[in-house]
């Protein structure tokens, strides 16, 4: 089961209720945060993962959203070397979705960063240059995050699925 925290204007965007739940979901990467973030292509969602703090990008309007979500982290898995078998068990946690209230103030600052490095990507789209949601987003789990010690996203995602799959963790 997947936890995913709604900011306010996530969750009126998005037409839900979130609920009032400190319970975290199931998998090794543990909840994730979703925020709408204005830019000039007209809004993204921006998802965090509360451990890892690995980002994903969708865009606003996007159909389907949730299952973009979902196949978005399973390519940004892939990308930073994370094995399909392990890609497989991480993504069973994304069959049950539930909606909750933001509960770090951590995981929110470091949004704000990369909301705002999200922000300045999408002002090139206004020159007519094209951006790749995948580049942008593996150039984000590159970036040495001071809430993690300076370690890097991709480097945290690695450690906690390699270490829950040691010890037999679904």
């Amino acid at each position: 089961m997947i936890m995913l925290r709604c900011t306010a204007r996530a969750a009126k965007t998005l037409g839900v209720t979130p609920l009032d739940s400190d319970s975290g979901g199931t998998s090794p990467l543990g909840d994730w945060y979703v925020n709408l973030v204005p830019t000039f292509a007209g809004g993204i969602f921006l998802f965090v993962n509360e451990q890892s703090l690995l980002a994903v990008v969708v865009p606003r309007g996007t159909p389907n959203l949730l299952q973009v979500f979902v196949a978005r982290v399973a390519n940004l898995l892939s990308m930073i070397g994370v094995a399909n078998e392990r890609i497989e068990i991480e993504i069973e946690h994304f069959r049950d979705v539930r909606v909750a209230k933001t509960i770090s103030k951590r995981v929110l600052g470091v949004m704000n960063d990369i909301a705002w490095r999200c922000q300045i990507e999408a002002e090139r789209t206004a020159t007519g240059e094209k951006v790749s949601l995948s580049d942008l987003e593996l150039s984000l789990a590159d970036i040495p995050q001071a809430t993690l010690e300076f370690r890097r996203p991709m480097r945290v995602a690695l450690e906690l699925l390699q270490s829950s799959a040691s010890f037999g963790a679904v």
